[in-house]
């Protein structure tokens, strides 16, 4: 089984490739399909990256959905199965043989299927709102579509959307294009990137390293790490925090490129940030652990999204991102402000400036926006004419007034002045 090779993160954290299951079998098919179809939610309890959607005929067909990360290696994607399958195959009794031949087939383009509310009753239906990405050819020009799930927020978090004015007084200079070193036909998948002093950090998430250098490019070093590393802090002038796809949080000291500490989360660890001695880190996309350098969390955050990628803290400020909207909120987690954009729909990385205004990557548009730290006006400083392509990883130096960005799969980085402007 051939997994997708060179797949942006963007495109691989939380979208779903739907897939079905083919059971080559002809033994009571209708009946093993109505016990799969009413025990749904038992099979799905405490499952991570895969789902079963709904049984159909055709032998028997498992429309399943599995998170596109999982398919970055063979044995990711085979212990998923095999523990889906191992759940599936306990609940099916009309199986007497003891070997089944299987098919496993990706599905391009569909709508979704709900499991039937009746046994033996099927029901079509497709989703109120759903984006559907395609994804880059790759060594063997073949494509896939992934379907992201526009999940409406509760109400609760709801806020009306006050039209956006244009004047930003802020002023963005382009001050050196770097290109980090890479080996012959490597590719180079940063995520995130921080700069301390005239040290740049980099995390690369396909290698499993950081990549630390000056910031003119040169002295180059490679900190190998054992979990694959997403998105970084910084916790003082010699000192990152990354957090980890597999559930850890490492702390690592800048000077001797070592690992001092991991703080094992247990769950899927997505943007953290750093302020006054606290640490959060976003667990699930969904929620935030408040915690101290030595994992006790303290409190958690609810999140006004259940998408959140990235977070900053600020002052007295949480600001988050989902793929599409921009959130600026208390500590408590309640929306201050919120900005959307039909044409952002891939917001990957965000952080904040000395006045609170709000910088965030977008790979779909290939831009820097930056909103005022009111939500009521943005700019695109930034563009695919400056260098830009995908771009992820962004950091602002608050001692420096400069912004760091990184493209996401070509090495390049852009280090940038910032100044505000007279109104």
């Amino acid at each position: 089984m051939n997994s997708p090779t060179d797949v942006s993160l963007w495109q691989e954290e939380k979208r779903k490739v739907r897939v079905q299951i083919i059971f080559q079998t002809e033994e009571e098919v209708e009946t093993t399909i109505d016990i799969l179809n009413s025990l749904r939610d038992e099979i799905n309890k405490d499952l991570g990256g895969i789902e079963f959607i709904v049984a159909t005929k055709g032998s028997i067909v498992l429309h399943v959905e599995i998170l596109a990360i999982l398919l970055e290696t063979d044995q990711l994607l085979q212990s998923t199965l095999t523990l889906f399958l191992r759940r599936i195959l306990e609940r099916i009794t009309t199986f007497n043989t003891e070997t089944i031949d299987l098919v496993l087939i990706p599905v391009q383009e569909f709508t979704r299927w709900n499991a039937p509310t009746t046994m033996g009753e099927q029901k079509k239906e497709a989703y109120s709102k759903s984006v559907i990405y395609e994804e880059k050819e790759d060594a063997y020009s073949q494509s896939l579509k992934y379907e992201e799930n526009t999940t409406k927020a509760e109400e609760s978090f709801t806020q009306a959307q006050t039209p956006v004015k244009p004047n930003l007084p802020v002023s963005v200079t382009l001050l050196q294009h770097l290109k980090i070193k890479k080996s012959t036909n490597e590719t180079l998948n940063i995520t995130s990137c921080i700069k301390i002093g005239n040290t740049l950090v980099f995390a690369v998430y396909n290698n499993n390293r950081l990549i630390i250098c000056n910031s003119d490019g040169t002295d180059i070093h490679h900190i190998p790490l054992y979990y694959t590393p997403h998105y970084l802090t910084e916790i003082d002038s010699n000192t990152v925090a990354v957090s980890c796809t597999d559930s850890n949080v490492l702390i690592i000291k800048i000077s001797t490129r070592c690992v001092t500490s991991r703080i094992n989360i247990s769950s899927y660890c997505l943007g953290i940030s750093y302020n006054d001695n606290i640490l959060c880190v976003v667990i699930d996309w969904n929620i935030i652990h408040v915690m101290d350098l030595t994992g006790k969390v303290i409190r958690t955050i609810p999140l006004p999204s259940h998408d959140i990628r990235d977070i900053t803290v600020d002052r007295d400020r949480l600001v988050c991102i989902d793929y599409t909207s921009i959130y600026c909120c208390s500590l408590d987690g309640k929306i201050i402000w919120k900005f959307e954009k039909d044409k952002f729909q891939d917001l990957c990385c965000v952080t904040t400036d000395n006045e609170g205004n709000v910088y965030v990557t977008d790979g779909r548009t290939h831009t820097v926006i930056v909103v005022s730290n009111d939500g009521q006006r943005h700019k695109e400083p930034l563009t695919k004419s400056d260098g830009l392509y995908e771009p992820n990883g962004i950091y602002f130096d608050k001692n420096e007034n400069i912004l760091l960005v990184c493209n996401n799969k070509d090495g390049k980085a852009f280090l940038c002045d910032v100044k505000r402007k007279s109104t």
